[in-house]
């Protein structure tokens, strides 16, 4: 055992035994490399560059496709949002360094972690969804931050990367197994950003399909596309095409919870017994229209400057988290007052 210098956590050496090591996303940095390559070869034998400029040009220019990248799903959701052009420049320039970070620092390397023993192992358990194209590493900082405060805490892949959403339920349920029977049966939460969110609610109808209780006190979606966007229209596999605004299969999912609500208002669902709160993100690069992250019965909590990344990792917003497992656990009750009685479009913001 190690203990990290930050937080007063135990850090567990190895991987979990149900983890598969390396994970694809071990390949981006090569890919960078690649990249490097190519561009060198291209300003000698193109450009005639030598020398420093060489050197220079090489390294710089898969940045500036990357910020080319990102700039423009920030540039194509601000435009017509009427949201304040300074909360978008803050959003942008936290993204950024946020992405490389996120690309090339946790799915790369820290996608095999050991999750922390929990400083006091008193509060609710989390379960962590990762989103599309990402893997469990993407929730190392919330890890340490959440087991530091006494979260039991099971971090999950969600593979194969590209296959069908449908694919991942039995993953989550083994990973709620795990975290309940380490801790006495307690209900446990998931926290899922991005396609986590819709990943956590086809297992939840799986768990109304087989009458199983799903053991859940709370749903937490960070930027999740519960309506869809359009930006999944560039993406490969099953997974994306069921992502994209209006796709039969987020109809059928929505048709799916509204009839179950509708045949038994107090049975086990997203908006019945368990606390299902949606984080969206004013700001967001990916799930480009606020209103593609709302899921109709959830309590909404409305963020701003921050990107479709950060929102899984930002301190401000773990913090916003604790406070809602903390009320989860102190009720495991219905939200459905505090989510009538929301206003559509209020924000509310953690740091105002």
């Amino acid at each position: 055992m190690i203990t990290d210098k930050r937080h007063p956590v135990a850090l567990s050496a190895g991987r979990p035994a149900h983890y598969r090591w390396p994970p694809p996303q071990a390949l981006l940095p090569a890919v960078q490399l690649v990249s490097v390559a190519l561009w060198a070869f291209l300003g000698r034998h193109g450009l005639g560059l030598a020398g420093s400029g060489l050197v220079v040009f090489s390294l710089a220019m898969p940045l500036v496709l990357h910020v080319s990248l990102l700039s423009s799903g920030f540039l194509r959701a601000a435009l017509g949002s009427g949201r304040p052009a300074r909360d978008w420049w803050i959003a942008w320039f936290s993204e950024l360094p946020n992405t490389l970070r996120v690309y090339y620092g946790l799915l790369p390397w820290r996608a095999g972690f050991a999750a922390p023993s929990p400083a006091a192992p008193a509060r609710l358990p989390i379960l962590f969804l990762h989103g599309y194209g990402c893997n469990r590493g993407i929730w190392w900082p919330a890890v340490r931050w959440f087991t530091a405060r006494g979260h039991p805490v099971e971090a999950i892949d969600l593979s194969p990367l590209f296959t069908s959403i449908d694919a991942y339920v039995p993953a989550i349920q083994a990973g709620i197994d795990r975290l309940r029977a380490a801790h006495g049966g307690r209900p446990v939460a998931i926290v899922a950003h991005s396609m986590g969110g819709l990943a956590a609610r086809v297992w939840l109808r799986d768990c109304r399909h087989r009458g199983a209780a799903p053991g859940l006190a709370a749903l937490i979606t960070l930027a999740s596309p519960h309506q869809g966007t359009a930006v999944a229209s560039w993406g490969f596999g099953e997974n994306t095409r069921q992502m994209r605004a209006g796709s039969a299969w987020l109809t059928a999912l929505a048709s799916d919870e509204s009839a179950a609500a509708a045949r038994a208002p107090d049975a086990a669902g997203p908006r019945a017994d368990i606390h299902v709160t949606t984080l969206i993100g004013w700001n967001d690069n990916i799930v480009l229209q606020p209103a593609s992250q709302r899921l109709p019965g959830a309590r909404a909590i409305f963020v701003r400057r921050i990107g479709h990344l950060r929102i899984a990792t930002a301190t401000r917003i773990l913090q916003l988290v604790e406070r809602l497992l903390v009320r989860a656990a102190r009720t495991h009750g219905p939200l459905a007052a505090e989510s009538a009685s929301a206003q559509p479009g209020r924000t509310q913001d953690p740091v105002g």
